[in-house]
C-alpha cells in the first residue's frame, strides 16, 4: 500500500514538472569513436587487359569497402584504350576519411588522385595493348566473341603470322575472317577492325587479301612486305589508313580501288611499280606522292578521285614530271592524271603533248573549259565524260586531227562529232546536229541537258553510248536512215528508242518522244 501511494506521488510530481515547463530527456548515447583510415593501398582494381571483364567492386578491408565505374564504361575492355576507374570508398565502423591527406590511396598500376578527406579516387591507368595473336584460327576465335562494335570504336588487333591464308574469299584466311562481321545486318552484329602486320613476317599482301573487307578501318604493314597484290583492298570501303611497308617494291592492278574511305597515302621510297586504277574511285584522297623510284604507272591510276587536288613528282625522278600538279610522262608528251578536285575552271594543255590518257580528267568537278593544243594527236576513249561543268572544247586551228565549233569538238573535217560537253548552254534545250556530220562518236553527248536533238539525214553511224546518260532528253528526230550495223548496240539512247527505230514496220525516219523508258513515233 505505501509502495502504491510513493509511485503515485512521483507520477504527480512529474506532471507537474511538466506543467511548469520542465522536460525530461533520455541520457545522450555514448560516442562512437573514428579513427582516420591508415590502409592507402586500394585492392581488386587492376590494369584492364584486353578482352577481360571490368570489375565493380574493390577488395573490401578492415577500414573500407567500395565499389568502381569506368570510363569510357566497358564490360569487356578493348585495345589501344585509356581508362578510369572512379572509386567510391564507404567506411566501415570506427572508420571515417576525415584526416585523409590529398593523394593519399594508391592503386596498383594507375595514377591514382583523391581529394583529402575525400571518399572519391580517380585511377588513371595506361592505354591498353593490342589482341595479339599468332595464328588465323586464335584470331577468328576471339573475334567470334566479342560484341559488336562500331567504326568509330575499332578492335586493333596485332596479327604474327608468315601468311594471311590467301584471299577474303578463302576459307581460313584473314580476310575470310573480317569479312565474315560485314553481312550481318539484321542483328548489327558487325565487327570492324584495325591490323597491324607490323610485327607478322609475310613478304606479299595477297591478291585480293582483304577484297570487299568493309569493315577494315586501317592496316599497318611489316616491313618484310615487299609487294602489294592485285585488288588486295578492293571495295574496303571503311578503310581510313595504310601504312605501307617501307620495302614495298610494287603495288598491283585496283589494289586500293574503291577505298572510298581513304584519305592519304604514303607510297615508299621503293617502289617501281604502280598498276592499273590502284587508286580509282578513292574518292577522299587528296594528294599524292609520287617517289623518284617509279619507273612504270599503270592506266586510269586516279579515276574517279574526286578530292583529289595534287599529284607530286620526286624531282630525281626519271620516267615522270608534275607541272603544277598535273601528272606526265618525263618528256611531257603524255598527260597522265588531272587531279579532279584542282582548283581553277580552265585549263590549258600545254604544248608538245600529244596524247591525253583514257580517264585523265575522269570526274573532274571544276574545270568550264579546256583548250586543246595543235600537238595532241590522241584523246581518250571516253572523250571528257565526268565534266560536270564542262561547257566548252577549244582546238587549236593547226591541230591535223582535230577541231573545234561554237565548244562542240570535232574530228578535222567536222564529219565525226566526238564530245558535245555536257553543260554547255544550249537555247531551249534544242541542238541540231550540223549537216556535214556523218558519225557520232562514243559517249558524244553523254549526260548532256538536252531535251531534243535533231539527227540530220547525214547521219549514218550512232556509237555505242552516244547519247548515255542524257536524263533530259524526251525527243529526238531522225532525218534520214541508220543501218543496224552502224547504231551502237550499247545503250546509244536512254529507254528502247533503239529498238523502236530499228522496228520494220513502224520505225525509220520521224520524231520520236519518251515517256519513262519507252519511245513512241509521231504520226
Amino acid at each position: 500500500m505505501k509502495n502504491s501511494i510513493k509511485m503515485l506521488g512521483n507520477l504527480l510530481f512529474i506532471a507537474l514538472l511538466a506543467i511548469i515547463g520542465f522536460t525530461t530527456t533520455a541520457c545522450p548515447p555514448e560516442e562512437v569513436k573514428q579513427d582516420t583510415i591508415t590502409i592507402s593501398a586500394i585492392l581488386g582494381v587492376t590494369a584492364p587487359v584486353v578482352g577481360q571483364s571490368s570489375v565493380s567492386e574493390i577488395t573490401p578491408n578492415a577500414q573500407y569497402h567500395g565499389i568502381v565505374s569506368w570510363d569510357p564504361s566497358s564490360g569487356v575492355f578493348d585495345a589501344d584504350t585509356v581508362y578510369t576507374a572512379t572509386i567510391n570508398l564507404y567506411e566501415n565502423e570506427g572508420w571515417t576519411c576525415k584526416g585523409v591527406p590529398a593523394n593519399f590511396f594508391t592503386v596498383a598500376g594507375a595514377t591514382a588522385t583523391n581529394d583529402a578527406d575525400s571518399y572519391v579516387i580517380k585511377a588513371v591507368f595506361p592505354k591498353t595493348g593490342f589482341n595479339t595473336f599468332s595464328s588465323i584460327t586464335e584470331f577468328g576465335t576471339w573475334l567470334k566473341n566479342q560484341r559488336a562494335n562500331t567504326a568509330e570504336t575499332p578492335f586493333t588487333v596485332k596479327l604474327n603470322i608468315a601468311s594471311l591464308g590467301g584471299s577474303s574469299s578463302d576459307d581460313g584466311s584473314v580476310g575470310s575472317v573480317v569479312k565474315e562481321y560485314i553481312s550481318d545486318w539484321y542483328y548489327r552484329n558487325y565487327r570492324f577492325v584495325i591490323l597491324d602486320l607490323s610485327d607478322s613476317t609475310m613478304t606479299s599482301i595477297e591478291a585480293s587479301a582483304f577484297s570487299g573487307c568493309s569493315n577494315l578501318i586501317g592496316l599497318i604493314m611489316g616491313d618484310s612486305v615487299t609487294s602489294i597484290g592485285n585488288y588486295s583492298f578492293y571495295n574496303c570501303g571503311g578503310i581510313t589508313s595504310v601504312t605501307i611497308g617501307k620495302n614495298v617494291t610494287s603495288i598491283g592492278n585496283s589494289a586500293f580501288n574503291g577505298c572510298s574511305g581513304l584519305t592519304s597515302v604514303n607510297i615508299p621510297a621503293g617502289v617501281t611499280s604502280i598498276g592499273d586504277s590502284v587508286f580509282n574511285g578513292c574518292s577522299k584522297l587528296t594528294s599524292v606522292n609520287i617517289p623518284a623510284a617509279v619507273a612504270t604507272i599503270g592506266d586510269q591510276v586516279f579515276s574517279s578521285c574526286n578530292a583529289l587536288t595534287a599529284i607530286d613528282v620526286d624531282a630525281a625522278n626519271v620516267a615522270y614530271i608534275s607541272v603544277d600538279k598535273v601528272l606526265y610522262d618525263i618528256a611531257k608528251t603524255k598527260l597522265i592524271a588531272y587531279p579532279a578536285g584542282k582548283a581553277g575552271d580552265s585549263f590549258t594543255i600545254p604544248d608538245g603533248v600529244t596524247t591525253i590518257l583514257d580517264n585523265a580528267f575522269d570526274g573532274n568537278r571544276n574545270l568550264t573549259g579546256i583548250t586543246i593544243p595543235a600537238s595532241v594527236q590522241y584523246l581518250p576513249i571516253n572523250r571528257f565524260t565526268g565534266f560536270a561543268k564542262l561547257a566548252g572544247i577549244t582546238v587549236a586551228e593547226a591541230n591535223t586531227i582535230y577541231s573545234s565549233d561554237n565548244g562542240v569538238l570535232y574530228n578535222k573535217t567536222k564529219t565525226n562529232l566526238i564530245r558535245h560537253p555536257a553543260s554547255k548552254t544550249i537555247v531551249n534545250g534544242t541542238f541540231t546536229i550540223p549537216s556535214n556530220v556523218t558519225s557520232i562518236g562514243s559517249y558524244a553527248f553523254a549526260e548532256c541537258g538536252i531535251t531534243s536533238i535533231t539527227i540530220p539525214s547525214n547521219v549514218n553511224t550512232i556509237d555505242s553510248y552516244a547519247f548515255t546518260s542524257c536524263a533530259n532528253l524526251t525527243s529526238v528526230t531522225f532525218e534520214g536512215t541508220i543501218d543496224s550495223s552502224k547504231f551502237g548496240n550499247s545503250n546509244p539512247f536512254p529507254g528502247d528508242l533503239r529498238a523502236k527505230y530499228l522496228n520494220t514496220s513502224n520505225g525509220g525516219a520521224g520524231t520520236y518522244t519518251r515517256s519513262g523508258s519507252t519511245w513512241t513515233k509521231g504520226s
